[in-house]
């Protein structure tokens, strides 16, 4: 059997390859999207370019369209919800923040077969779920990564006291204390802070800080060196 000439072989290869991409891409596209909502305030904080990012990646990770919108300013929970049902027909998921928890019960009412997930950040779980989805923050996730970078701060310093500001229940140890009101002063020999939930005020400027937040990088001050992003655990 002849050999194929390898222009021919390249090209045979290069339409393969489009064949198997159109095939995926059109699985992609057929399937059902999750239908984010954001508050316009959570966006302009979080940053435009990060959320676009954010949300490649989390349609990637769960192979599914990210369908974003943002609630209409002033808009009453009717409004919000029927925002929500023009993003998508027939949504995998529709995840609301808390705080319209209350047009997520008027989509749910609408359509009652739709995943619709509340989404409470560190807010303690309600008795009565309403049909509805809870879903907090996993804070455990990163919370062993935080300490290790705090030691690692500490690590060339005088000050070997690494705190956190919580308003979670977190162990304490002999170089780990947990703060959980704000208006408590700071132990003289702190080395490091761990912010979760809890800052406290005045905001030290010569202390390194760990943050638990989804606040853009760029809008924070500068002895912040690192921020662990947990909006979207529950995925």
């Amino acid at each position: 059997m002849p050999k194929m000439p390898s222009k021919e072989k390249k090209i045979l290869i290069f339409i393969l390859i489009l064949v198997i991409l159109g095939y995926f891409a059109v699985i992609f596209f057929n399937r059902e999207p999750i239908v984010l909502l954001n508050d316009p305030g959570f966006t302009a904080l979080y940053g435009k370019q990060r959320l676009f990012l954010r949300n490649l990646k989390l349609g990637a990770t769960k192979f599914r369209r990210i369908v974003q919108i943002n609630a209409p300013e002033a808009g009453n929970d009717e409004q919000i919800a029927l925002a929500a049902e023009s993003a998508a027909k027939t949504p995998f998921m529709a995840v609301f923040p808390f705080r319209y928890e209350n047009a997520a019960l008027v989509y749910k009412k609408t359509k009652p077969n739709i995943d619709t997930v509340v989404s409470l950040g560190r807010k303690p779980l309600p008795q009565d779920e309403n049909g509805l989805r809870y879903v907090q923050s996993n804070t455990e996730k990163y919370l062993q990564e935080a300490i290790k970078k705090a030691e690692i701060l500490v690590e060339n310093t005088e000050n070997k006291t690494i705190v956190i500001y919580s308003d979670t229940n977190l162990p304490e140890s002999n170089d780990l204390q947990v703060i959980r009101a704000k208006n408590v002063p700071l132990p003289a020999d702190t080395g490091a802070l761990i912010c979760i939930g809890l800052i406290p005020d005045p905001f030290p400027s010569n202390i390194p800080i760990i943050l638990f937040s989804w606040l853009d990088p760029k809008r924070v001050p500068k002895n912040v060196k690192y921020i662990f992003d947990d909006s979207l655990d529950f995925f």
